[in-house]
């Protein structure tokens, strides 16, 4: 990777999160806005998922649920998506 067409890209690390693929919240920002996207704790990090985590039970109130996918949001009060491929599809 130091050499060829990507040696002057920039390397973005991916890290596991219950079986997910996520990015910390912090090297993200960095690319997009991301104040809108639920972030999770992972090994006293703060991280964001790039795609839905798995559904958890029904949603009774439909305000407590990410805008695109329906997944249930811990604080929807501060939060509209679950993911960042949530929040871009829009």
């Amino acid at each position: 990777m130091a050499s060829g067409a990507h040696r002057l890209h920039r390397i973005l690390k991916i890290y596991r999160h219950v079986y997910r693929d996520v990015v910390s919240l912090a090297a993200m920002e960095k690319y997009i806005d991301c104040s809108q996207i639920q972030p999770y704790r992972c090994n006293k990090r703060l991280v964001i998922s790039l795609s839905p985590l798995p559904h958890s039970g029904s949603i009774s109130n439909i305000g407590a649920a990410c805008e695109t996918c329906r997944r249930r949001l811990t604080e929807p009060e501060l939060f509209r998506y679950c993911c960042i491929a949530c929040k871009e599809i829009i």
